[in-house]
C-alpha cells in the first residue's frame, strides 16, 4: 500500500466520520476504539512527517531538531504497547 493512501485512510476526518456515526448509531459502538486507533494514527504520522516546528493548515502535531512533542512520543509509546488486534490474520 502507498504511504498516501494509508495517511487517507488513516486520516482525522475519517475518525471523525466514524465517531459521528457512533454517535448517531449508524455504526455500533465498536466501531469506537477503531475511530480512536485511526485518530492515533493519523497523529503520529503527523507527527513524524513533519517539517516545520509550528501548526500549519490544521495539522496540531508538528516536528523539529528541538521537538517539543518528545512527550506525546513517549505517552504513545506506552499507548501502542497496550495495543491488541483482534481477529487478525
Amino acid at each position: 500500500m502507498k504511504v498516501s493512501l494509508a495517511a487517507q485512510l488513516m486520516s482525522h476526518s475519517v475518525a471523525s466520520l466514524m465517531l459521528h456515526c457512533v454517535s448517531t448509531g449508524a455504526l455500533p459502538n465498536d466501531a469506537l476504539a477503531t475511530a480512536v486507533f485511526i485518530k492515533t494514527v493519523d497523529e503520529l504520522f503527523n507527527s513524524f512527517n513533519a517539517s516545520k516546528s509550528f501548526p500549519e493548515n490544521g495539522k496540531e502535531i508538528k516536528t523539529a531538531d528541538t521537538s517539543p512533542h518528545l512527550d506525546f512520543w513517549e505517552k504513545m509509546e506506552k499507548t501502542i504497547g497496550g495495543w491488541q488486534f483482534v481477529g487478525y490474520r
